[in-house]
């Protein structure tokens, strides 16, 4: 498991983002600690880390597609 930090940095997607895509339903996390609520993503989320980000440089509306 990866620390939303260690996540980011992997995939290049901010923490802010990362969040954003938490909150809007599109890249949750594989784990969130129920005390801290601090987010853990897996390694084979990169992906989809990747396609979603290149969506929004594309400036997709990224609110009108469904969670990959």
């Amino acid at each position: 498991m990866l620390k939303i930090g260690e996540f980011s940095k992997l995939s290049r997607v901010s923490v802010r983002m990362l969040r954003h895509y938490d909150e809007i339903g599109l890249l949750k996390p594989a784990e969130t600690d129920r005390f801290t609520d601090y987010r853990y993503y897996r390694e084979d989320q990169l992906p989809t880390a990747g396609r979603i980000d290149s969506r929004a440089l594309r400036r997709d509306d990224l609110h009108d597609h469904p969670p990959l």
